[in-house]
């Protein structure tokens, strides 16, 4: 696993926690 997969990962989290 690369380590921009893993800020992609929380990138995403972060869209989705948004209302």
């Amino acid at each position: 696993m690369t380590l921009r997969k893993y800020i992609r990962y929380q990138f995403n989290f972060l869209d989705l926690a948004k209302p």
